[in-house]
């Protein structure tokens, strides 16, 4: 009988320590794939850090951009050397020379 009660007493033992531990995992498996979990929180902190890294780089372009406006609207001798460098302009009465390079050609 006394072995009986120890093993009865052993097994509620051990059903008393089952039934927290089967709610805990359960939990952490709920957190780990749930929408608000820590899987999805990862992913959305991963994200948030390229978009932030990407907007950067959109305000140092933008700043380059109103900075050559700024040069375009106001330095003429640069508006010039644009116009003649990417738009092949010349002023009237000026001869353009063609260089042609053999190496490029053979």
């Amino acid at each position: 009988m006394k072995k009986q009660r120890k093993y009865q007493t052993r097994k509620k033992n051990e059903n008393k320590f089952k039934l927290p531990l089967i709610i805990f995992v359960v939990g952490i498996i709920i957190l780990m794939i749930s929408d608000l979990g820590l899987l999805d929180y990862f992913s959305l902190r991963r994200t948030e850090k390229a978009l932030l890294s990407e907007i950067q780089y959109m305000k140092n372009h933008l700043d380059t951009l109103e900075t050559e406006y700024e040069k375009l609207k106001t330095d003429d001798d640069y508006l010039i050397q644009i116009a003649r460098e990417k738009f092949r302009m010349v002023k009237p009465g000026e001869k353009v020379f063609k260089v042609i390079d053999k190496r490029k050609v053979e």
